[in-house]
């Protein structure tokens, strides 16, 4: 979108770039997180603990921001946490991993929240949402690119796709689309984000 300028072309400064480093491996922690889990356990459940980041949200923003929870928030919280308690008691594919992954993920993403909203109130450094996440996306692919390296090698190349049984052509089509798919969704939840923001001021 920047090079075709479909989105203002942000002008990022060395340390605006610093500071997103570590947002970067957060970001990246949490979807190792996920990744890990959905190999562990069923989808359904993966999303179920999932279910907890509002629970997150509340204690890193308590501890980080000084925003104190209203008894109503509080409350509200009690049957996500019960909800998420009886599945885990009940799921056929239960596994510690698979659960300790997922709440992993809980704890990553919402602290990227978190830390996002304080790099977002510092005017010196300060970006719009959609640039910010997208800086976010591209560094933590970055990270992940040796880290593939390494615990895959070079098994995604084509030779080793096509020996697999599938169609290299259909998986880059159908993760081109789910990227795109993906970023539109996220210009979206930024646009709602900035409006918002504009409502509150």
């Amino acid at each position: 979108m920047w090079s075709f300028n479909l989105y203002k072309r942000p002008n990022i400064t060395k340390s605006q770039l610093v500071a997103i480093v570590p947002l970067a491996i957060v970001h990246t922690m949490g979807n190792l997180c996920t990744n890990m889990s959905l190999g562990k356990v069923s989808v359904s459940f993966t999303h179920t603990v999932k279910a907890l980041e509002p629970f997150f949200s509340v204690i890193i923003s308590a501890l980080f921001l000084g925003e104190v929870p209203t008894i109503w928030v509080l409350s509200s919280l009690v049957p996500v946490v019960g909800g998420v308690a009886m599945a885990s008691l009940t799921e056929a594919s239960f596994d510690w991993v698979g659960f300790w992954s997922a709440m992993g993920s809980n704890l990553a993403n919402q602290s990227l929240n978190v830390f996002s909203k304080q790099f977002m109130v510092k005017k010196e450094e300060s970006l719009d949402n959609i640039t910010l996440f997208s800086m976010i996306t591209i560094l933590s692919f970055a990270l992940n690119v040796p880290l593939t390296l390494c615990m895959e090698g070079v098994k995604f190349s084509p030779s080793f796709l096509q020996s697999a049984g599938l169609d290299v052509r259909e998986l880059c089509v159908r993760t081109l689309l789910s990227g795109l798919c993906f970023q539109a969704h996220q210009q979206e939840l930024g646009l709602l984000l900035l409006e918002s923001s504009f409502i509150q001021e």
